[in-house]
């Protein structure tokens, strides 16, 4: 795909620069022989900046909501209930934003093209 913006062929999908920026360290140490140092293994992933840039959209509903609902809603006090209709107003609105609105923005993302040349973002 040329870029809509300056006509470039340099261009990729924010789907692949997100792939692309993400590393995996794997970090291991041994013990020498002589009784010092240890063994010890350690993994993780380092976020690129341009990874971060062409982040998918992220979901808003997790099971943080859930569990303080939950327990809320089985309590009876007058405290504890309006705590608890908040907590279920903000879940709902979390849910909804990931059945209504975060569908759209994926699919926007992944049909998103940036251009290496102008720096600009075409949708295809």
């Amino acid at each position: 795909m040329r870029c809509e913006y300056c006509g470039s062929p340099q261009t990729r999908t924010l789907p692949a620069i997100y792939a692309e920026g993400q590393e995996v360290v794997i970090n291991q140490r041994y013990n020498d022989g002589y009784g010092r140092g240890g063994s010890s293994n350690a993994s993780g992933t380092i976020e690129t900046r341009a990874q971060r840039q062409a982040a998918p959209p992220r979901k808003r509903f997790g099971i943080i909501w859930v569990l303080p609902t939950a327990y809320l809603l089985f309590s009876f006090l007058p405290g504890p209930m309006l705590l608890s209709v908040v907590t279920a107003t903000l879940a709902y609105s979390g849910i909804r934003y990931n059945r209504e609105e975060w569908p759209e923005k994926h699919d926007l993302w992944t049909r998103s093209w940036y251009c290496a040349d102008c720096a600009r973002i075409s949708i295809e």
